[in-house]
């Protein structure tokens, strides 16, 4: 039986039908694309001082679509322009962006780590993330913003420029987009 939260996820979020014993009866081989999916899960679930949400939700969200689309019942064209992007490519991304979120990120930036063109890349990072390239890249940096936000010894400005946005009204609008209050009141 499949969870409704679950099934619901599948027909949603990644346009495939479940059926009833779905995963009933998986078939006993491995799947490298699934297994290392599942293995930067565990690795961020270990890892006590990630404190990354936005990378951990989204390497889940990176396994329940693999999951999805390694046993559901998808067309093939949508299964074929799936698999070209696997864990992997999505990890070296998700790195990318860790190393660099300071600095200028390009969508072309990412779409090389990942070895695919721009719109390509585009296409499947939103539909197995749920978010743009560069909508996950600004989540990412709000996410690190608010991290900086305890030192009291940095600035708006420190912090902002410390998390790759162009100014602080640009920092604080995102901000309050994101966590319903401005970086001061929430410091």
């Amino acid at each position: 039986m499949i969870p409704k939260n679950f099934n619901s996820f599948a027909l949603n979020e990644v346009g495939v039908v479940l059926a009833r014993d779905q995963l009933a009866n998986i078939p006993q081989f491995r799947d490298e694309d699934l297994t290392r999916a599942a293995e930067f899960v565990l690795e961020a679930l270990e890892n006590k001082n990630l404190g990354y949400e936005v990378v951990f939700e989204s390497l889940s969200r990176v396994f329940l679509v693999k999951l999805i689309q390694r046993y559901g019942e998808a067309e093939e064209e949508q299964a074929s322009f799936n698999r070209s992007f696997t864990a992997a490519h999505y990890k070296r991304v998700l790195d990318f962006i860790k190393a660099n979120f300071a600095d200028s990120i390009s969508l072309e930036d990412l779409a090389k780590q990942a070895g695919l063109s721009p719109h390509h890349f585009s296409r499947v990072f939103k539909a197995t993330i749920g978010k743009t390239p560069m909508q996950f890249v600004v989540s990412y940096r709000v996410e690190q913003a608010k991290k900086l936000l305890g030192n009291k010894e940095l600035t708006m400005v420190d912090i902002a420029h410390r998390c790759g946005f162009s100014d602080q009204a640009h920092f604080s609008r995102t901000f309050m987009d994101r966590y319903g209050r401005y970086p001061k009141l929430f410091r």
